[in-house]
């Protein structure tokens, strides 16, 4: 591959201007018509930039050079990663990481970053699987097309990242436009279900119910007839989740209680954790409050005691006793979640709760201080859906206060992201149907 990339990668990761490296070396424009891929460099001038770059001179030289011990160690860790040996995955990258600090394959070296990748998307490490698949990986691949340079495995597993980091990005069409990709080089069974449940989750963040539905099923078939009871569970659970956000209650509660029954016969802690938060938002939903804090408090017992989780379930404890009219135990459980370790978003979510707080109390001057630095917050980061809910409280809090010019504002901000929102949906919609019938 291109030995071009790898010296203007090193450069840029070194900080070290073009000019700086040319200099007693080559001219300038002779190095810039090189890392544009213009013109190749001799050999001697290539020994001269590893040795101002201070790497090895075999790593800008013997760039095509295949290593197949190193390829058995490759082999070893994808297949860790695909069978979820995770510790052993990271024994086998961290002897990689040790014994070979320079890859003098190119090809090799992109191919243990994109595992390096999958195996951090896999540990839930999602901001280091974006690094390293913004800062290395996207740099090495400028032309998409190099990575059929690769093996179907490799190819599959590219994008599979682009699709899960798509979605972690809320780039839904992204992410389901190279879900289906993945699907072309999906070898087995389980991967593909495995693919079915990513879009599942995919469509539903963008209103395709019917559609979330219809490949959450095909998951679901594949798990029964392979009996993989964890993943079974986990897809009934997201079918009733679906359900849930088209307002289908009694079908919602129904795929809980089967993921619910499967998730205690096999003792899957995190699951039923997960369930009991998703029954209790339908406790919630009907104002039966002294049963979403049991679901709430149960799935609490149970959790894995991740952050993440802990986080999501003090908000919606904090929510019911807000709603309840419960202001002391609200403000405790508040004073719990910043003991957390919480990000900008969360502190502005906790905000918002504090505002809900503040109104209760009968302190207009901080309610409408918080929610609104909060809405100013949310609209920074485009989080439209929280910026929707943020309004229809504005405007109704300020017509129930007779400051009816304040109250129109809101509502007009609010008429205008539902107007964006229903036209990006049915462009959203065309794009997502038109796609489906080339993959169903």
């Amino acid at each position: 591959m291109y030995v071009y990339r790898r010296v203007g990668l090193l450069r840029k990761t070194k900080k070290i201007s073009m000019k700086e490296l040319a200099k007693g070396i080559v001219s300038y424009s002779h190095l810039s018509n090189f890392e544009c891929g213009r013109y190749n460099l001799s050999e001697d001038i290539m020994v001269s930039l590893s040795n101002k770059l201070q790497v090895p001179q075999e790593y800008l030289i013997n760039y095509d050079e295949f290593d197949y011990e190193f390829n058995q160690k490759l082999i070893k860790f994808e297949k860790d990663i695909r069978e979820k040996l995770l510790s052993e995955a990271k024994y086998t990258m961290d002897i990689i990481i040790k014994d070979y600090p320079f890859i003098n394959s190119i090809l090799q070296e992109i191919q243990f970053l994109i595992l390096k990748c999958y195996f951090y998307i896999n540990i839930e490490k999602n901001e280091s699987a974006m690094k390293i698949f913004n800062d290395f990986i996207n740099f090495m691949l400028i032309d998409e097309n190099d990575i059929y340079r690769f093996s179907q495995n490799i190819v599959e597993i590219y994008f599979y990242l682009k699709g899960k980091l798509n979605y972690y990005n809320k780039d839904y069409i992204d992410s389901y436009y190279n879900y289906t990709i993945q699907l072309l080089y999906i070898t087995n069974n389980i991967s593909k279900a495995n693919t079915f449940y990513e879009i599942a989750i995919t469509l539903c963040c963008i209103g395709e119910l019917n559609n979330s539905v219809y490949y959450a099923e095909k998951a679901l078939n594949i798990y029964l007839k392979e009996l993989k009871w964890e993943d079974l569970s986990l897809t009934y659970n997201l079918i009733g989740f679906i359900y849930y956000k088209n307002n289908e209650i009694i079908l919602a509660q129904g795929y809980y209680n089967k993921s619910l029954k499967i998730a205690k016969k096999f003792g899957l802690k995190n699951i039923q954790a997960e369930i009991y938060y998703n029954l209790a938002l339908i406790h919630k939903l009907h104002k039966n409050y002294d049963e979403a804090l049991k679901s709430l408090y149960k799935s609490l017992e149970i959790s894995n005691k991740s952050n993440t989780i802990l986080k999501k379930i003090y908000f919606c404890i904090i929510q019911v006793y807000i709603e309840s009219n419960v202001i002391d135990k609200a403000e405790i459980k508040l004073k719990q979640v910043y003991k957390l370790q919480i990000d900008e978003r969360d502190d502005y979510i906790l905000k918002l709760l504090e505002a809900e707080i503040f109104l209760l109390k009968y302190d207009y001057i901080y309610h409408e201080k918080y929610i609104e630095e909060s809405l100013k917050f949310f609209y920074r980061n485009n989080d439209w859906e929280i910026v929707k809910k943020i309004c229809l409280k504005l405007s109704e809090y300020y017509a129930n206060s007779r400051k009816y010019k304040k109250a129109c504002n809101y509502y007009k901000i609010l008429c205008n992201l539902e107007n964006i929102k229903n036209n990006d949906i049915l462009k959203k919609q065309a794009e997502i149907k038109q796609s489906l019938n080339l993959y169903k």
